[in-house]
């Protein structure tokens, strides 16, 4: 019985991220389809950052003041509601989906995602045991990491075999499935161990006619100014995730533009991150790191000497079995460290973060870690595109440069006392 509980946990967050994945996946593939347009592709790429930053002062808030149940209830209902909807539109219609039909749905699963997702984050330490949290974190890793892997692959196959109606219907299926998931979970169950949130109740009774969403907004901003070592890691991740940004656009660049690898030899070295992330998650769903920050810290310094050693290994060796199989090992290490570094850091979230502060803490770094991702797919596609007679020693620069930077910037973050701990 302990463990039934966090297997419904991980049912729902997997039916829920597969049926929106594949389904986003689709909805690229219209655009590019329909448009023919990079530029309507970008966007949709680039919406979905800026649909959570413009919500981002009411879904922490909202998460806090109500009910986390009655919140994710409401957020999967309306997500099927829409999702029946703009799928009726497109048999009454005829014509298929719009692509302003298009830029909506990406929106609603965006905004219903984000209100799901961060509360059920934000839930966590009430519906699992101390000693369960790191094994929830770990295997849900692993899930949504293969879900990333074979979600590509569903989309294709669904999109050349059935209507967008079908698709949207069976996208309705799991979060319906996700839905009965999450209403079967007690939210209750560790409440003991949550200390403050009757305190949060309290504050929020007495101040729930005064107070407005965004007072309420600044108060988590205020908490998280004020706590230097949250701060300081908030800060952290935002940017190395805007460096890390190269990996995105400097590795397909690479193989296609002048390594020239068969689409196969492509898809494994991209796959081989994943692969690396699901090992990861098995692992550490296994282990309890003692001193998170400083495993943390560690880590993206291993990140940082990993980019160094992508951009290296094309200009060291010439042989292109040699050069793939060095790619495959070190994206998939890449991989394995950067998901490795994630859990134990949500896992120091859950426990440090008061309960009253979760939902807007939570949702602040959620959108702050992406962020600088708009941005730095811009500027290193700006920088790849630029013509050299040296594409290599251009790729190594780019490479060491971001390398260096994320090293460097992580050796810094030793002088913070906690973390030498």
């Amino acid at each position: 019985m302990k463990r039934s509980q966090l297997k419904t946990m991980l049912l729902g967050s997997g039916l829920s991220v597969l049926g929106s994945e594949v389904l986003v996946y689709v909805l690229s593939l219209l655009i590019l389809n329909s448009s023919h347009s990079a530029i309507y592709f970008s966007i949709s790429l680039v919406a979905s950052p800026i649909m959570s930053l413009l919500f981002l002062p009411f879904v922490g808030p909202i998460i806090d003041r109500f009910d986390k149940r009655k919140i994710i209830f409401l957020s999967q209902l309306f997500c099927i509601l829409s999702l029946v909807l703009i799928g009726l539109t497109t048999v009454f219609s005829g014509a298929g989906l719009s692509l302003f039909s298009i830029f909506v749905l990406n929106a609603i699963l965006t905004i219903t995602d984000d209100f799901t997702g961060n509360t059920m984050f934000a839930a966590t330490i009430t519906l699992v045991s101390e000693d369960e949290l790191a094994t929830f974190r770990g295997l849900d890793q692993t899930i949504k990491s293969a879900i990333s892997l074979i979600s590509p692959m569903i989309g294709v196959v669904l999109f050349s075999n059935l209507t967008i109606f079908e698709i949207i219907i069976i996208e309705v299926l799991f979060e319906t499935g996700a839905l009965v998931c999450y209403l079967k979970l007690d939210f209750n169950k560790y409440l003991s161990k949550a200390t403050g949130i009757q305190t949060k109740k309290n504050d929020f009774e007495k101040r729930s006619i005064i107070a407005s969403f965004f007072s309420e907004f600044k108060d988590g901003l205020k908490y998280v100014s004020q706590n230097r070592l949250l701060k300081a890691f908030i800060i952290f991740f935002a940017m190395i995730n805007g460096f890390l940004c190269v990996v995105n656009v400097g590795l397909p660049f690479v193989q296609l533009r002048f390594l020239e690898f068969s689409n196969s030899q492509y898809s494994l070295v991209q796959s081989a991150f994943v692969w690396g992330a699901i090992v990861a998650g098995l692992v550490y769903a296994k282990k309890r790191i003692q001193q998170p920050l400083k495993f943390v810290w560690k880590g993206n310094i291993f990140v940082g000497i990993l980019l160094v050693a992508l951009g290296l290994v094309p200009m060291l060796f010439q042989i292109n079995t040699v050069v793939w199989i060095g790619m495959v090992v070190l994206n998939a290490t890449l991989g394995f460290v950067l998901s490795g570094i994630n859990i134990p850091y949500s896992v120091w979230l859950s426990e440090t973060v008061p309960v009253k502060m979760q939902g807007r803490v939570f949702s602040f770094i959620s959108v702050t870690s992406q962020i600088l991702e708009p941005i730095g797919i811009m500027v290193f596609g700006l920088f790849y595109s630029i013509e050299t007679g040296f594409p290599k020693l251009q790729n190594f620069l780019i490479f060491a440069f971001c390398g260096l930077f994320i090293s460097l910037f992580s050796l810094l973050y030793v002088r913070i006392r906690e973390i030498r701990q």
